[in-house]
């Protein structure tokens, strides 16, 4: 089933992220504080150009399509099942909850945003901060902690019914980021509370 496209311009500030593109579009969405994108949507398409930012709290429904012209960037939220980058489409991911089926169909740019990439079981390891580099191998699985702190795990299938797929005509990069520093933040937790006081002390009596 074609998605039905999203034709509406919502005239909307955003705070563009390190990783959109500078370029203008015909069309910005920004989920939230604009709605939720219901299911068998899609964005750009017979010559539009459309951006779409999925922030926390955002979602997009099953049977997305992000065609020709369009650009997705999810930093947080849920993405629902069925997700299709297509042909001329760029998707860059930061942070989200993937449910099933992930697609980059053949012309399609996925740029994944994040740290401790593994490969095949091999980690990632000789990255270069905000250096993207393209994954070429496919049929093995590519996990990690995007840029958010949550994980993932993507299965790059080449078979198109083996549920994620991920052509081998497409363009798939990861970039490492730098970690995000909180102050007070000792343990590293992502949180600055009492279970902090601890490795504060540990960290005065090293002398570090």
């Amino acid at each position: 089933m074609q998605a039905t496209r999203i034709f509406t311009v919502l005239l909307t500030s955003f705070a563009f992220s390190a990783i959109s593109s500078a370029q203008v579009f015909d069309t910005v969405i920004n989920v939230p504080p604009d709605p939720d994108i219901s299911d068998f949507q899609s964005a750009g398409g017979d010559g539009l150009t459309t951006q779409l930012n999925v922030s926390e709290g955002g979602t997009i429904g099953e049977g997305f399509w992000a065609l020709a012209g369009s650009e997705v960037n999810i930093s947080g939220g849920t993405i629902g099942d069925f997700f299709s980058a297509r042909l001329d489409s760029v998707v860059n991911i930061s942070g989200c909850t993937f449910s099933f089926e992930f697609e980059a169909r053949a012309g399609s740019t996925v740029n994944v945003f994040g740290s401790d990439f593994v490969l095949d079981g091999a980690p990632l390891d000789s990255l270069t901060v905000d250096e993207a580099f393209t994954i070429v191998d496919r049929d093995v699985v590519l996990s990690g902690v995007f840029a958010d702190g949550s994980q993932f795990s993507l299965v790059l299938n080449s078979d198109l019914s083996l549920g994620d797929f991920i052509s081998p005509d497409a363009t798939l990069t990861v970039t490492l980021v730098a970690p995000t520093i909180i102050l007070g933040d000792c343990n590293q937790d992502g949180a600055v509370n009492f279970l902090d006081i601890s490795a504060f002390i540990t960290i005065l009596a090293s002398g570090n």
